[in-house]
């Protein structure tokens, strides 16, 4: 039984994928003007595709999400939402209320296209948990391709940059006598090896 809460972001990342002085010379914009708007397009783009809604269906800069749980596996094993993950983090309250945490080194995750797996090791003996709490096991974890923008892969990088330049260039739905455009397909193509589809 799959009792695990939508997840949720704890921590956002610092950092976008991508500067807007990268942004600029893509744009080949070299005023000040429009950093601010530029930077507005920026976090569109980025929000479009990360995140839980996000078309992508999984983080690009290093964030903590979390996601709690009513009971202990039956197979030991977590399914957790998101690839990609490099930390987590199970906490528990016990029958008596008391909120413990489980030890680092019996936790081991294995991440895939279809999400993470967070298994338990098998020395462990799942102890009773609070009854009162709805989903008292909580999960934290570290999701993304890693810290820095360079860590994100280019193609994903290009296409933000091909959905922002068509962003700055065509500010309405529909622009009065022009030809309606509609974003790339190449930036389509370049994300396609990197979405995920949820069944």
């Amino acid at each position: 039984m799959d009792c695990g809460s939508t997840p949720r972001l704890k921590t956002a990342p610092v950092t976008l994928p991508i500067s807007v002085a990268d942004i600029k010379l893509h744009l080949c914009v070299d005023v000040v003007e429009d950093d601010a708007l530029i930077e507005t397009y920026l976090r569109a783009a980025v929000s479009r595709l990360e995140g839980y809604h996000g078309e992508l269906k999984r983080c690009l800069i290093n964030q903590t999400w979390e996601q709690s749980y009513c009971c202990w596996p039956g197979n030991r094993t977590f399914k957790l939402w998101f690839p990609d993950v490099s930390r987590t983090e199970v906490t528990y309250v016990d029958a008596s209320g008391v909120s413990k945490q489980l030890a680092p080194s019996l936790l081991e995750f294995e991440s895939s296209v279809e999400g993470t797996d967070l298994h338990v090791a098998k020395s462990f003996s799942f102890p009773q948990l609070n009854a009162d709490k709805r989903r008292p096991i909580n999960i934290t974890y570290v999701t993304g391709f890693g810290d820095q923008p360079e860590d994100i892969p280019a193609a994903i990088n290009a296409a933000i940059m091909m959905m922002v330049g068509h962003l700055y260039a065509t500010r309405e739905d529909v622009v009065i006598g022009s030809v309606a455009t509609s974003v790339p397909h190449s930036s389509k193509f370049m994300l396609e090896p990197y979405r995920r589809f949820i069944g």
